[in-house]
């Protein structure tokens, strides 16, 4: 989500969730180990715009 609150500034939230599932490992013993990894993301910031306008490509 961003907000931009005047001119030149606005401010950002953005959220993130990772799941790359779970694997089995055997570490050179009879001994499974189940590894899962995931992860939860917050962002938070602030955006200054040089320029007053919107970017035109020029060719």
């Amino acid at each position: 989500m961003e907000k931009k609150f005047n001119k030149n500034w606005s401010a950002k939230l953005e959220y993130l969730y990772l799941d790359f599932g779970t694997n089995t490992y055997f570490g050179g013993t009879a001994n499974a180990a189940d590894v899962r990894f995931y992860d939860h993301v917050l962002r938070a910031g602030f955006n200054y715009q040089f320029t007053s306008g919107p970017v035109i490509a020029k060719h």
